[in-house]
């Protein structure tokens, strides 16, 4: 397993690669930045990208000791938050259970800047009655972003996020697509 930490508008991620792929992104805790916060609220391309890799057992890493799938996550995600990317080709590798994987597998579907339903997501899976079983599987998905779970909202508003920060981040990725797509005439 390897580590790096990439500092986001929305917060420091720390994004894990098993050999398989890219197994999970989470907050760094202290590092939690809120609506109120003016990265949070101007987006700095200055601020964005790599910090640091560690192995399995916190020893650090040079960036040119990363796997190339490591790298290469780190890479696009400054790439999309800087506007530049809208989906991703980075391994993945995701532990869940079937009904989970078709979920997140649906998500990777669900364009940029676009958002769909729960009960959308629920019946594009084959199974039309399991708007709340899409919702918990979209809270377990452990590699946010990447696999866009920020994309599915609720019929009368945008729903949970498990993210750090809630709706407010859920809400700052959906209005950064949006803007990004006006931006280019999409």
């Amino acid at each position: 397993m390897q580590k790096a930490f990439f500092n986001s508008p929305i917060g420091m991620l720390e994004i894990w690669d098993d050999e398989i792929g890219i197994c999970s992104i989470d907050w760094v805790k202290s590092s939690v930045y809120g609506p109120n916060d003016e990265i949070f609220k101007k987006h700095d391309a200055g601020l964005i990208g790599f910090v640091r890799a560690t192995d399995d057992k916190g020893r650090d890493l040079r960036l040119s000791d990363l796997r190339k799938n490591l790298a290469l996550c780190t890479d696009e995600l400054s790439a999309y938050f800087r506007g530049e990317l809208e989906s991703f080709s980075v391994k993945l590798s995701q532990n869940g259970t079937q009904f989970q994987k078709s979920v997140w597998s649906a998500l990777l579907d669900t364009p940029y800047g676009e958002v769909v339903t729960y009960g959308e997501l629920a019946r594009a899976i084959g199974r039309p009655h399991a708007s709340r079983a899409v919702g918990s599987a979209n809270g377990k998905n452990k590699i946010p972003i990447i696999v866009p779970c920020h994309r599915v909202v609720a019929s009368g508003g945008l729903g949970g996020y498990s993210g750090a920060g809630g709706v407010a981040t859920k809400a700052w990725l959906l209005n950064f697509e949006r803007e990004n797509l006006a931006k280019l005439g999409k």
